[in-house]
């Protein structure tokens, strides 16, 4: 599903706003991504396909065992029976596949937690959060189908800043978060962020450039 459908453009541009200025108050470049999911998980759609196989295969011989050893049309040709789990197959793998309750079932939590940790260290790289003049990057991730949220400043401010500083942002995110109010989580870091950062006398320096964009980035 599209970003969009859960941050809108004009959400976006408050983001943007948002983080345009808190850089004028405080020596770090915020960067605010949200994706739908870190991976496409296609291990869930293979089991689901396996599971919707199966699933046809046992209802087709239950129902004809019932009905008395085949009597249903789909045992008496071999082809029609192996179509019938194929089809099964198919629909498993598309259920499975494209609604999200459905593919979690077949993803194990810990996978999920790892495979988004991995694309917030990924974003991080990508988009040069690691490349500021300062080191004072830092990221606000927002993984959706894994209900991921992850804080991750650049070495400058690691050492500065104890980890739990950030904890607490992430806590500040979560009611609007449970709620779906997307643009509020991120508006509300982006607010707790240049508080702690200006609690640490990070403030920004006049003359000091931007050094990356400003704007929400989203699904890579």
């Amino acid at each position: 599903m599209k970003v969009e459908n859960y941050l809108p453009k004009s959400i976006q541009e408050k983001i943007s706003i948002a983080v345009t200025e808190a850089e004028k108050k405080v020596n770090a470049e915020i960067v605010p991504v949200f994706m739908t999911s870190s991976d496409a998980y296609t291990e869930a759609k293979l089991r689901g396909a396996l599971l919707g196989a199966a699933a046809t295969s046992i209802g087709i011989l239950l129902y004809d065992h019932l009905m008395g050893w085949y009597q249903l049309f789909l045992l008496q040709n071999d082809w029609l029976f192996v179509s019938a789990i194929a089809l099964g197959g198919l629909i498993g793998y598309l259920l499975f596949g494209m609604i999200g309750p459905l593919k979690k079932l077949l993803v194990s939590k810990q996978k999920m937690q790892q495979t988004s940790s991995a694309m917030a260290e990924r974003v991080f790289g990508e988009y040069k959060l690691h490349e500021t003049k300062d080191r004072t990057g830092i990221l606000v991730f927002i993984s959706l189908f894994e209900h991921k949220v992850q804080i991750i400043p650049d070495k400058g401010l690691k050492e500065k800043i104890a980890d739990d500083e950030w904890q607490k942002v992430i806590e500040q995110m979560k009611p609007a978060l449970r709620s779906k109010a997307f643009g509020d989580a991120f508006l509300q870091s982006i607010s707790k962020i240049t508080e702690i950062l200006l609690t640490y006398k990070m403030n920004r320096n006049g003359d000091a450039p931007n050094e990356l964009p400003d704007h929400l980035r989203e699904n890579i």
